[in-house]
């Protein structure tokens, strides 16, 4: 399956109900994935490679330029990324809602995992529910 595929079918049950603007970054090790929805409707996919977390922080910000995006907006992440470190720090100071994905589902946890970050593994919780 290509990794987009459970990136797409976790936005699309996160996006309902979204009246504008739906901004998600996926980071993984080297690259990470921005994908863009108004009002319903894919404005913006790509991926970027990257070696630093300032790599990131400008292609975002570009993105979030070119598009005319106000910084009033909120951005969703998910994977390689925490709360507080650099990425996060870096885009809270330019975009006023920095926000983490959360699993679409249904899901029943171990207590093994009340200290993992569950955006970090959104990919795989939700290749479960999208099917081949």
């Amino acid at each position: 399956m290509h990794h987009l595929k459970p990136l797409f079918h976790q936005i699309n049950q996160s996006i309902k109900g979204t009246a504008e603007f739906y901004i998600h970054a996926h980071i993984e090790s080297d690259f990470f994935n921005l994908i863009i929805f108004n009002e319903n409707v894919l404005k913006f996919c790509n991926s970027f490679v990257y070696r630093n977390t300032s790599d990131i922080l400008y292609h975002i910000l570009n993105v979030f330029k070119s598009m005319n995006i106000k910084q009033e907006e909120t951005i969703i992440l998910s994977g390689h990324t925490e709360r507080y470190d650099d990425l996060y720090s870096g885009l809270a100071i330019y975009i006023r809602g920095v926000k983490f994905a959360e699993p679409a589902g249904n899901f029943t946890f171990s207590y093994v995992f009340n200290d993992t970050p569950l955006h970090k593994f959104i990919n795989l919780f939700t290749a479960l529910s999208c099917g081949s």
